[in-house]
């Protein structure tokens, strides 16, 4: 049953960040029109392969726990520095609930790796 969670947890996160191509595809197109930025453009670029990587892992996590734990604390890092930037510029209540599921979501990866092999087994 673990295993199970493991796997659909993994690939809910996968596909979730894969849904982030929508906005990119959606900002490339509009150019300098875009809402987004260009830093939130580059963040989308970089997510959208890890959201894919996410996705290929869920089948099989167990040889793939670095990548998970990888990917678990850079959602972590992310939130910290989102988390420190928000304070400095006085918008950490509107963003806050945003932050908070990020972290989360990031936590979650790493509660969800599989437990390290030991070399005895």
């Amino acid at each position: 049953m673990r295993e199970r969670i493991r796997k659909v947890y993994l690939a809910l996160v996968g596909l979730g960040i894969m849904a982030g191509l929508y906005p990119l595809a959606g900002a490339l197109l509009d150019g300098r029109a875009s809402d987004i930025s260009i830093g939130d453009q580059m963040i989308l670029g970089i997510y959208f392969p890890i959201g894919v990587c996410l996705l290929l892992v869920s089948r099989n996590p167990a040889p793939h726990r670095s990548l998970i734990v990888a990917v678990g604390w850079s959602f972590v890092a992310h939130t910290g520095v989102m988390v420190v930037q928000a304070v400095q510029a006085h918008t950490l209540p509107a963003q806050a609930m945003g932050l908070i599921l990020f972290g989360l979501v990031g936590l979650g990866l790493l509660a969800a790796s599989p437990r390290p092999v030991s070399a005895e087994a």
